[in-house]
């Protein structure tokens, strides 16, 4: 009687497991979906702060990291019964945003990496795949090369700030000059405080790091600190020691974080490839859902890669004299762009270029082989992503080159002045012997200077 009984307590217990199990593999389409909320208190900022989680513990863990606006998780929501059929799902409304504690603290890249180094070892405890989109995209960069290991994939997203705070706000005023309409108050913020004012009237970070100035200046509000704290952040030394693979998706006419910051970010990271979504701006999961969602899927899985670079003969002189808008692309000998306006250069490999009294713009590509890589008298230079590798990398006088995620490497400078230069270099690096390393900010050289 007691081995018959033994038996069927067995059966019962067995009986329960095989239930247990089917209703873990069956009934989550619906408990998947839902999302689990807590309000849990942070270390980091030392408040109270949202903490979402969907799918199921054992899945791929996935941490999606939102940007400015007290929309914060909820830029997500869409997506979440998706993803959490494949994925373990974890968000949250950042520190200062949405439902999340909201105190007069310093909401900086740097505070924020920290904090989401918190949640993925409290709640996650391994390696997960970071997303971030715009505020949220600089914060992903940030922990991505503050915690190289801490992550198997990287997805960034219409990423904001990046670009040397001077570039960045001359461009957002350029957006607001043209009555654009931006869809953040917080941009609109920036560009008529901060933007264009290459000597502030206060020392910004100063302000940011003194709680009664943060209060007196900035009404303690959380998204102006946060908006501030970015422009001031310098992404160099984070940016080239991420390790992880990362996709790049880009609203195709996002006018708020400008697509060169895509450009420069896939030039620099690991297996980077940037996609751009047809039709969307800056929420290219609101405007474009459909086809966000499939480039988001690809991202996730890393079932895209670089294309194939075609190779050409590079026997071809380039010129351009006297006229606006050409186009140049592929291989050439060496490119002469002269007296000429709106030149666009993408991913051209070269022995030299020359550029006099034009304007033009780098977008990717390679200069190396000559004396002299990249020549520029009177001119007005933007490059994103380009790589120049010669004796002497650049040698310039009367222009401004305005040098984002750049690569320079002279065997005897890096760069020559023959006049007056203006230098704004954003998340660089330049190798010469007067100095390696990264290199972020305005430089101003006179003639016979050298970098």
């Amino acid at each position: 009687m007691g081995v018959r009984r033994l038996v069927i307590n067995v059966r019962v217990v067995f009986l329960f497991l095989l239930l247990w199990i089917f209703s873990v593999q069956t009934l989550p389409a619906e408990e998947r979906g839902k999302v689990r909320e807590r309000m849990v208190r942070e270390p980091v900022f030392g408040g109270q702060v949202l903490i979402q989680e969907a799918g199921r513990k054992g899945n791929p863990p996935l941490v999606l990291i939102h940007g400015l606006g007290d929309l914060a998780s909820g830029t997500w929501q869409g997506l979440l019964p998706q993803l959490a059929r494949v994925y373990h799902v974890v968000t949250f409304d950042l520190p200062g945003f949405g439902r999340s504690q909201k105190q007069n603290s310093l909401y900086s890249p740097g505070n924020y990496a920290t904090f989401v180094k918190w949640v993925v070892d409290t709640f996650i405890g391994g390696a997960p795949i970071v997303v971030g989109h715009s505020l949220g995209g600089a914060i992903a960069l940030r922990y991505a090369g503050t915690y190289p290991e801490a992550l198997t994939r990287l997805v960034l997203i219409d990423v904001a700030g990046v670009l040397d705070r001077r570039v960045y706000t001359k461009e957002m005023l350029g957006v607001l000059a043209e009555n654009f309409s931006v869809p953040s108050s917080v941009d609109s913020f920036l560009g008529n405080m901060v933007g264009g004012l290459p000597n502030p009237l206060f020392d910004l970070d100063l302000m940011l790091d003194n709680d009664l100035l943060r209060q007196q200046l900035l009404g303690g509000d959380p998204e102006k600190i946060a908006a501030i704290a970015l422009i001031q952040e310098d992404f160099s030394p984070y940016l080239f020691r991420i390790k992880a693979p990362t996709a790049i998706l880009w609203g195709e006419h996002d006018r708020v974080t400008p697509m060169r910051t895509g450009v420069l970010l896939e030039a620099n990271l690991p297996e980077a490839v940037l996609r751009i979504i047809p039709g969307a701006g800056h929420m290219p999961m609101d405007e474009q859902p459909r086809l966000f969602a499939a480039a988001f899927s690809e991202a996730l899985q890393g079932d895209y890669r670089p294309a194939a670079r075609p190779v050409q003969g590079g026997q071809r002189a380039g010129r351009c004299e006297g006229t606006s808008g050409m186009v140049f692309e592929g291989d050439y000998e060496s490119l002469e762009i002269v007296d000429c306006r709106d030149v666009h250069l993408r991913d051209i490999r070269a022995r030299s270029v020359t550029l006099r009294r034009s304007t033009a713009v780098f977008d990717g590509g390679e200069i190396s082989g000559g004396e002299v890589g990249l020549r520029a008298e009177g001119s007005t230079l933007t490059a994103n992503g380009l790589k120049i590798s010669a004796p002497t990398a650049v040698a310039a006088s009367g222009s401004r080159l305005d040098l984002a995620g750049v690569r320079l490497s002279g065997k005897q400078a890096a760069v020559v002045s023959g006049g007056r230069l203006q230098l704004f270099f954003s998340v660089s690096r330049i190798d010469s012997p007067h100095g390696s390393g990264t290199i972020h900010g305005l430089r101003e050289m006179a003639a016979g200077e050298e970098l």
